[in-house]
């Protein structure tokens, strides 16, 4: 083999060797390039997932005693307007003190609710739109039971039945812990 057989050899050679490096490097460019978009993607997605926190805890409302008393009340007519059911049949509205769930920002202000004489299709009525008055509502509890009084021989067959039903609603509101170090 002649030296010049050699070197075009050792060209080649070289030549192979540095094109597998270059293709190497360009592969790692492209999973860098694929593991940035990832990522940034990510990021996206947790901005908008703060953006979204942030929101929340901005419409979330904070506890006013009086004002919270009022508004379920009004939520209460409301509903019972639109299930057509007289508010005397309301016989209750007994809010518990708000209680903080865990370690979180968020309370819970439960309130017992009574309801007597009530046909089965105003109840239901009457908690559907009460629940959908304020999303962050939910019906925790229901007892049903029938009338103390039962039903005379002159009652007309087709008065509707009715029933007594006493209801545990519960509302969160979001309201920090303030830490105080004096």
């Amino acid at each position: 083999m002649s030296f010049t057989q050699r070197l075009t050899l050792w060209l080649l050679l070289i030549t192979m060797l540095l094109s597998g490096v270059c293709l190497w490097s360009y592969q790692q460019l492209i999973l860098q390039k694929r593991l940035a978009q990832i990522t940034a993607n990510d990021q996206n997605k947790c901005e908008k997932i703060a953006q979204t926190i942030q929101s929340i805890q901005q419409q979330a409302q904070s506890l006013q005693p009086a004002d919270d008393m009022n508004s379920l009340v009004q939520q209460i007519q409301q509903a019972a307007s639109q299930a057509a059911m007289p508010m005397n049949h309301v016989q209750r509205i007994r809010p518990s003190s708000p209680r903080r769930l865990g370690q979180s920002p968020y309370v819970e202000k439960p309130t017992q609710l009574s309801l007597q004489d009530v046909t089965m299709k105003n109840a239901i009525t009457f908690l559907h739109h009460l629940a959908d008055a304020q999303p962050d509502m939910q019906i925790q509890s229901l007892r049903i039971t029938s009338p103390r009084s039962q039903r005379s021989p002159n009652t007309p067959a087709n008065m509707p039945e009715t029933w007594q039903f006493q209801v545990g609603l519960a509302s969160l509101a979001y309201l920090p812990q303030t830490n105080s170090k004096n």
